[in-house]
């Protein structure tokens, strides 16, 4: 029960209680505030909050039942965001709403309405910056009119007013699922749409099972085309925009004639990732590694080289270029 202060705290606890204890990359809530409705003999079910929602009222307060209810899941939403950083200010904090916000906000959209069902106020969160990426889940084809993927992509980006990472979620799952089919070709269509949005650089699946499997194909056909290259998440400047000194790089040649890469920190912050740019044959290509990798092999031809050091919060070191 999101109104019982026990709950609430019992939940922020176990939140920061993994923070603390374990090296993860973030926290990821899915789209579970107050309960989806069920119904028993065509009659909807109450949320059982009577208690309460009498101790609320007992207490002063002055809200609506369904007010009351959004402030409970808008106070907890803002307290994980708030103790995360507190905790580790690089681990992330996102969110995973239902992606239709509310009824009538975004042209020609219908559907579910999560403000009045689900007492999320999903652009709220948005909007405060109560996240660092928010993946709202467009579950829906391109083609769809009533549920737009481009219309309600843009309606998240409006209501982006701190800047924060918009990653939408794709129904992967749905390539291949016999109940209800997506195309293969949908999901990198929709990463394109993504794309085309400068201020929209990624995309989260649901889920891996459909590439772990490479349904129709899709995993070859991503690989082959929207993500031929690595390339590195965008750096989340307002938890951390210090960048991280230039790395240290030594080579040696190798039996084949080929050619070592020596990795090193060069300072007390150890490098989250590497990005490493190589020329070989005249063509460059861009590859990133772990930060606990000391040593590249590169082939015989390569010409040159360029390596960064990324630190946790995605911010790049100056470059150090070798030949």
């Amino acid at each position: 029960d999101p109104g019982s202060q026990q709950a609430a705290e019992h939940s922020l606890a176990v939140f920061n209680d993994v923070v603390r204890r374990y090296d993860i990359d973030g926290v990821h809530i899915d789209d579970y505030f107050y309960p989806y409705p069920i119904t028993e003999g065509g009659a909807k079910v109450p949320f059982p909050d009577d208690d309460s929602w009498a101790k609320y009222q007992a207490a002063g307060g002055e809200l609506k039942r369904d007010d009351w209810r959004r402030k409970n899941i808008n106070d907890l939403i803002e307290q994980i965001y708030q103790t995360t950083h507190a905790i580790k200010p690089h681990v992330r904090f996102g969110i995973s709403p239902f992606g239709i916000g509310r009824a009538g906000k975004a042209p020609g959209i219908s559907g579910f309405d999560q403000y009045e069902q689900l007492h999320a106020d999903a652009a709220l969160w948005l909007n405060e910056g109560w996240c660092d990426y928010f993946t709202p889940q467009l579950y829906w084809p391109i083609a769809q009119k009533p549920q737009s993927f481009p219309v309600l992509l843009d309606y998240w980006r409006s209501e982006n007013r701190q800047s924060r990472y918009i990653w939408p979620g794709l129904f992967t799952s749905r390539v291949g699922d016999k109940r209800r089919v997506f195309e293969m070709q949908e999901i990198p269509a929709q990463i394109e749409v993504i794309r085309s949005r400068s201020d929209s650089p990624g995309h989260v699946h649901f889920s891996m099972k459909a590439l772990l499997q490479n349904r129709e194909g899709l995993a070859d056909a991503l690989k082959a085309g929207v993500y031929r290259s690595d390339v590195l998440s965008p750096a989340m400047t307002w938890l951390d925009d210090t960048p991280p000194a230039p790395p240290k790089l030594a080579t040696e040649r190798t039996a084949n004639n080929g050619l070592t890469l020596k990795l090193t920190s060069s300072d007390g912050e150890p490098a989250w990732l590497w990005g490493v740019w190589v020329r070989t044959d005249g063509n460059w290509a861009f590859t990133t590694y772990p930060g606990q990798t000391k040593s590249i092999d590169l082939a015989a031809s390569t010409t040159e080289w360029v390596v960064t050091a990324v630190d946790r919060c995605g911010n790049e070191s100056p470059r150090v270029a070798g030949q």
